[in-house]
Parts: C-alpha cells; structure tokens; sequence
C-alpha cells in the first residue's frame, strides 16, 4: 500500500474493478506502524529546525508539527487534553491508503497467483498512481478530470525515504473547506481512469498491452540519454503501424505532431522535431554518440535559441536533453488518453 493526500474516515471505494484497485481507511494492523513514522517524523522535522538555527540558514517560521492542531482542524475528534500518542493515534485512523483491495477477482493474478506485489517489485499501487498521473496530464483528460489524481505521501516500503505524511496532512487541512472539496473531485477523476482502464480490459491480451505501458512509465525519470531512447520506443510502439517491420521513417514525422504541445504552432516545426527525435532515438540505439551530439546542436539551433542556460545548474546537453523529453512526455500524455479512451478508433490511426 501507499499513503495519498487524502484524509478522512471512509468507505473502501474500488477505482477499477478489473485491477481490483481502490483506497481506504488503513488496517487495524498497520496503525501501529504508522504511528511510529508520524513519531519519526516528527524527529526528523525537530532535528531540521534545530539545525537551521544553529547554522542560521534562515528564519524558519514554521514550528514543529503539532498532531493536535490537525486532528482539531480537521474535526476529527472532541478529545480535548490527549497526548501525543493519542492524537497520532487518531491521524493514523484518518489517512487514505491505495491498494489492491480485491485481489481473488483481480487481473494481476495473470502475472502472479499469489500477491499483487511481490515483495523485491514495486508495490502495484504506486506503478498504478504514477500511470494515473502522466494519463490525466493530457489535455483532453481535463474536460473530464476537473481536479488532478493525489499523489503519494509517503511509501512505507521506500527505507530511503522520509515520512512526510504529517507535512502535506498539515498543509492541506488547515486550508478552510478544501478538503472535503478536494476529496470529492480527487475521487471523480480516479474514478474516471479506473473506469477507462476497465472499458480497455477486454482480454488478457490488453491486459499484457496494459501491463507493459504501466512498467514503461514506472521507471525513474531523470531526463538523460537512455530516458529519451525509452520514451520514444513506447511512443513509436503505440502509433507506427505494427505491420511496417519496424521502418518509422516518414510515419513518425506524419503521426507524431498531432500529440506535440503547442509551443510548436508550425507544422513543419513539429515535423521537424519528430525527425530529431527519431534520428535521436536511432543513434543512441546504435551507439552512434558522436552523431547524437550533432544532432542535440542542431536541435538547439532551431529550438533552444534564446535559452539561457544555466551551467550551474545543468550541463548545456542535459538542458537540451531535457527540452526534448518534456516535449515528448507530453505528447505520450495525449498518445495515452486518445489509446485508452478511444481504444477502436486509434487502432484505426495505428494502422493508417
């Protein structure tokens, strides 16, 4: 399971009946162990502030985390004089978890008839939230997702990460009536996804198709050489026909710009882009990083004039690296609505 910036006692709601996903309240036997990272958390955050102090790194206005502040703001309880414990104890009851609630009727067991995560993968909930994510990114997702998907805040099984459950809990609920307002439209767009994701399921074969994209856009995303080799293999699996025996020459640079952001108004801009992304894509396959390089000056040449770049910050091809990859993330965006949503009518662009 993974924590998400929703807060409240609720019913368990299942998102896609197909994956058997949904969130809810946690469970009885995992309170005590949240509570101890709500405690160790709240170290954490003394340990940082006491920090900044001592090396004056600035005045930190905001205090320590205080459990009973949230609970009282949020309603959650009429206890008055509890002690910390306590308190945590009652903002442990109120987070919102997303799992796999219905496993024995889930297409997971495809891929393993025993668990839905397997304990050296990561968790099915978090690979799901991220697809999640990157699909309502798309423009055409916002006429129907008023309010963007949480997020995750906090993943018990990430040792390397820091609780930060207490810190987004604060923030959003001393926010007057936002919360219930938020809740509801967070839980409409979920609901829109799974159900988008359900009308796709229509046999084990989309189920793999499915299964491949959501491990594709799993990994990390740190905008570098390999990020773009992967990007626009997905990208080129989802609209070259499947019968063109791998040739996307022409094809890419006709399909592609239909899905590009509108910063590139000119048509033959988008084509062009497309063509070095392609070529891009090919030379890093083939191992051609002198050629890769030519191609990342002439991209700057006709993309990136008037960028001022900080070194800094980022070497002068990472920044380029990264133009690139932001332009292609989101085009697979609107790729991935148009293909779940639309899953007739694009097969009829992927072999046009």
């Amino acid at each position: 399971m993974i924590l998400i910036n929703l807060y409240g006692k609720i019913e368990p709601i299942i998102l896609s009946e197909k994956l058997g996903v949904g969130i809810s309240n946690l469970y009885d036997e995992w309170l005590t162990g949240i509570v101890d990272d709500l405690k160790e958390e709240m170290l954490l955050r003394e340990h940082f502030l006491e920090t900044s102090k001592k090396y004056n790194f600035g005045d930190f206005k905001v205090s320590q985390y205080e459990p009973e502040k949230i609970v009282s703001n949020a309603n959650w309880t009429d206890v008055l004089d509890g002690d910390v414990d306590y308190y945590l104890q009652v903002i442990a009851s109120n987070l919102v978890q997303l799992e796999v609630l219905d496993f024995d009727k889930s297409l997971l067991q495809l891929k393993n008839s025993h668990l839905d995560s397997p304990t050296c993968e990561v968790q099915y909930p978090l690979k799901f939230i991220r697809f999640c994510h990157i699909l309502t990114t798309s423009r055409s997702a916002r006429t129907h997702c008023d309010t963007n998907i949480p997020f995750m805040t906090y993943n018990p099984d990430d040792l390397r990460s820091k609780p930060l459950i207490l810190n987004f809990a604060s923030s959003m609920i001393n926010r007057e009536n936002y919360l219930i307002a938020y809740y509801e439209k967070a839980i409409k767009s979920m609901k829109y996804v799974g159900k988008l994701i359900d009308n796709f399921l229509e046999s084990d074969r989309d189920f793999w198709i499915f299964d491949y994209i959501v491990n594709s856009i799993n990994e990390s995303e740190d905008y570098n050489a390999y990020y773009l080799f992967k990007i626009m293999s997905l990208i080129e699996m989802l609209i070259i026909n499947p019968n063109s025996n791998g040739r996307t020459h022409g094809e890419l640079e006709r399909k592609l710009p239909r899905f590009l952001r509108n910063e590139l108004n000119d048509y033959e801009d988008r084509e062009l882009f497309c063509q070095i992304a392609r070529k891009l894509r090919n030379k890093i396959a083939h191992g051609d990083f002198e050629a890769f390089q030519k191609l990342l000056e002439e991209y700057r040449a006709n993309f990136m004039k008037d960028f001022l770049y900080d070194e800094f910050e980022y070497s002068v091809e990472s920044w380029t690296i990264n133009s690139i990859c932001l332009s292609l993330k989101s085009a697979l965006s609107e790729i991935l609505f148009e293909f779940f949503s639309n899953k007739e009518g694009f097969k009829r662009f992927q072999n046009s």
